[in-house]
């Protein structure tokens, strides 16, 4: 199956940007996991096994009839979809996560609360992946509601209790906030054809692209804390893209949308102080996808009139008559843009 077709340049090209970094700038002067395995034997093991593992996954969900619903409501254009193998975002936690946490015990925080984010990790995996299995045993609507609510409200505040900075209550409540923008808005995202693969990848993109030319132009780079994560988010979705690049062969499911939505939500509140503008960007698409909704919804319900054709924005394009890669290219090009810049503008 030559699952790169005619976009292995673009594929390609984003391989070598991150590469390039992972062998030739010092993310951390020091870090080895043993006498004869580092962190970039590490991140290049994650990309190769999460390749292979998606593969195999699609091969084996084909057999089985692992295949998603597409409720009849939504877009036409998606209904085709039906059958299409889901829940592919294990592999994200089990050939990914796991290994990180293993191998990398002061990765970004201090080890005595290293459980902290590998426990919110889990918690979402699992809701995720009771969620997918409900549908695929032919429970349309997935694990209810009340209990995913639950699970982001005690996650986030778990994680704004330990990353925040402020008194009890404002950290709780920040951190639920963030916490089920990020959960949320990503699940929102991951409605069409590769576009939260696009949406996610610009970000580590933009900001190896800054580091890159900074340290050329003997230029200090403010982003520090997170570069190892943005590395390992920019492998997760350049393992993913080909799988789930217009027309999808498999979809990350709830599995995969709760547990990168999870990374990202740790991430936007552990910089949260430190480096905000990284929050900034990471939550920048999700909040204007929930956003979006909100408004479809407000106004549907005051004035019975729709503000978009379909809501979140992106069903919205298509819609209007977008493709889905068109769509996926315009987010990954705005989201690359509105990094440079905003980055860009602060370091130089």
């Amino acid at each position: 199956m030559n699952i790169f077709n005619k976009h292995s340049i673009f594929y390609t090209l984003c391989f070598l940007i991150i590469f390039n970094f992972i062998f030739n700038q010092n993310l951390h002067n020091n870090i080895h996991i043993s006498n004869n395995l580092n962190y970039q034997n590490l991140l290049i093991g994650i990309f190769i096994i999460t390749i292979f593992s998606f593969n195999s996954y699609l091969k084996i969900a084909d057999k089985k009839g692992w295949g998603q619903y597409v409720r009849e409501e939504g877009l036409e254009s998606h209904l085709k979809k039906t059958g299409t193998p889901t829940a592919a975002g294990w592999i994200f936690f089990v050939m990914s996560i796991v290994p990180l946490y293993i191998f990398l015990p002061n990765f970004l925080i201090e080890e005595n609360i290293l459980w902290v984010p590998l426990l919110a990790i889990t918690i979402m995996f699992i809701t995720g992946l009771l969620d997918d299995l409900y549908k695929i045993n032919g429970k349309k609507e997935g694990l209810l509601a009340r209990y995913r609510l639950l699970a982001q409200f005690l996650v986030g505040s778990l994680l704004g209790y330990y990353f925040l900075p402020w008194d009890l209550y404002t950290n709780l409540a920040v951190g639920f906030l963030l916490f089920g923008t990020a959960v949320n808005g990503i699940n929102f995202t991951d409605g069409s054809d590769g576009l939260l693969a696009a949406v996610i990848l610009a970000t580590p993109i933009g900001l190896l692209m800054l580091y890159i030319v900074s340290q050329a132009m003997g230029v200090g780079f403010p982003i520090v804390g997170s570069k190892f994560i943005f590395i390992l988010l920019g492998l997760l979705m350049l393992s993913w893209i080909p799988f789930n690049k217009h027309p999808a062969k498999l979809f990350m499911g709830e599995t995969g949308s709760y547990t990168i939505g999870a990374i990202v939500g740790f991430i936007a509140i552990y910089s949260l102080q430190s480096e905000p503008m990284v929050t900034f960007l990471l939550l920048s698409v999700p909040v204007f996808q929930i956003t979006t909704v909100v408004i479809q919804v407000f106004f549907y319900k005051k004035f019975g009139k729709r503000v978009f054709l379909m809501a979140p924005f992106h069903h919205h394009l298509e819609k209007k008559g977008w493709s889905e890669n068109k769509i996926a290219y315009s987010a990954f090009f705005f989201q690359l843009f509105l990094t440079i810049s905003l980055i860009g503008s602060v370091t130089y």
